[in-house]
């Protein structure tokens, strides 16, 4: 029996929800539902879902992108279901369709579906020449049972994106600050801008869908995990493959690299930060750190002029102090005596990278946060290389491809290490050598691998195949 009232205030059953939900403690909620208290249901009508990887696409030549869609039916009998088609991130010059057993609907569609049969709906997006990394729903709700919840599939189209800026997916804040990035590119003058977030990220690098995406702008701002471990495979692939990285936010470096309990430490992440960021965690930043001041001699960035460094965050200001591992370059420093740096960058055959130990949205200088972007997108639209005033080292590996047995390297740097890295991201060896030395490969399996060859002024990345 319901009470008239809670502490005074009337209770109305029929504005009421009933909320059910397991949990095993008092912390983690395992499931659960809400429904309408008067007329309420859960009833599961059934479901719309595509073969795994095939949710994002990319369009080539602004051709348009199909994907295959099955829609099955919980209900008994025959039974009719609405299917609708919406985006609201899609430029409003590109246009799609719901297409079920050869006859077009256009984005509403109402068909009879029997009882566990898979019928194929076919979703069409024809782009525009306007870029954009565009999500559409798809929703499909039970006639007979208004009440019932609606289920819903995510579609994502990728065309013309060049320049991808990603939010991270752990608090609300990076996504507050993502015009910083959209406007600061757009400013600088490119067409090519997508927005997603890491989750979407993960789905196109392992989809292939962003194989002509040149850079990713990857906003962290200040939240937790900076990445996930699946994001962080995604993203090494992403750079071992050609992508560049820009990465900015506080306590990236707190997370991964300084061991706290409430961080996220692991192997994989002290790899990418080490390895993939050229980056030292030296300390956790404080309001002391309210300047950015770049090097004036860094072909990049030198010209920029400096900002100040404020609190965007409520009192939790936390600029972090790092320093640039073997390859890389500090390019900004929170003091005028360059005793606490900023922002590294590195460049390797393979990738550049440019880490920021500070959110752009603490950078208080707009046009100084445009013209980091501006320089940054001229920089990675250059042609790849260690540096650009300084021939490449010319060392490889032989024979590749190879069997299991030994592989050795030639040319004439002066080899110190060596670092192999599977297709997934994964770091499978990591050991000190030089050229006259052969490495043991006995323990890979067939296929493709990344090796890193670390000099003593740059790092060169062949593809090595295992056969």
């Amino acid at each position: 029996t319901v009470p008239e009232s809670f502490t005074s205030i009337p209770c109305v059953v029929e504005n009421c929800q009933v909320a059910v939900f397991v949990t095993e403690t008092h912390q983690e909620v395992l499931s659960g539902d809400v429904v309408d208290a008067i007329g309420g249901t859960n009833q599961f009508i059934g479901n719309v879902t595509t073969e795994p990887n095939m949710d994002i696409k990319p369009s080539i030549d602004s051709n348009p992108v199909t994907f295959v869609v099955n829609a099955r039916s919980n209900l008994s009998g025959n039974q009719d279901f609405t299917f609708e088609l919406t985006s609201e991130n899609a430029p409003s010059d590109w246009s799609a369709m719901i297409s079920i057993n050869g006859t077009p609907y256009g984005t509403t569609a109402t068909i009879t579906l029997s009882y566990q049969v898979d019928t194929p709906i076919l979703v069409s997006v024809l782009p525009s020449t306007n870029a954009a990394l565009a999500d559409f729903t798809l929703s499909m709700s039970a006639v007979s049972i208004p009440a019932a919840p609606t289920r819903y599939l995510h579609l994502y189209a990728v065309s013309g994106v060049e320049n991808l800026v990603v939010n991270a997916t752990g608090g609300p804040e990076s996504v507050q600050h993502q015009d910083i990035y959209v406007n600061g590119l757009t400013n600088a003058g490119s067409t090519t801008v997508g927005v997603t977030d890491a989750e979407i990220m993960v789905k196109g690098i392992n989809a292939q869908a962003f194989d002509n995406v040149k850079s990713i702008y990857f906003n962290v701002a200040w939240t937790f995990p900076a990445l996930t471990l699946p994001q962080l495979a995604a993203m090494k692939s992403f750079m071992d493959n050609g992508g560049n990285l820009l990465i900015a936010g506080q306590d990236i470096g707190w997370d991964f690299m300084s061991g706290d309990a409430a961080g996220h430490g692991s192997p994989e992440a002290t790899d990418f930060y080490n390895n993939y960021l050229y980056a030292n965690y030296v300390a956790d930043g404080n309001t002391a750190n309210n300047l950015l001041i770049a090097e004036a001699t860094d072909e990049v960035y030198g010209a920029i002029p400096q900002s100040a460094v404020t609190d965007a965050y409520g009192g939790n200001m936390y600029p972090e102090q790092i320093s640039a591992r073997e390859g890389g370059i500090q390019s900004f420093y929170y003091n005028a005596a360059k005793t606490k740096c900023a922002v590294v960058r590195a460049q390797t055959v393979t990738y550049k990278v440019v880490y920021f130990g500070v959110g752009f949205e603490m950078i208080s200088n707009a046009s100084v946060r445009d013209q980091i972007l501006a320089a940054t997108l001229d920089w990675f639209n250059s042609a790849v290389g260690i540096n650009d005033s300084k021939p490449l080292t010319d060392l490889t590996i032989f024979p590749n491809p190879s069997a299991t047995g030994e592989i050795h390297f030639m040319g004439n740097g002066n080899l110190k290490a060596v670092e192999i890295i599977d297709i997934s991201g994964r770091t499978i060896l990591k050991q000190n050598l030089t050229t006259s030395e052969a490495l043991n490969i006995n323990h890979l399996k067939q296929g493709i691998y990344f090796v890193k060859m670390f000099t003593s002024n740059e790092v060169i990345t062949e593809k090595l195949q295992v056969k």
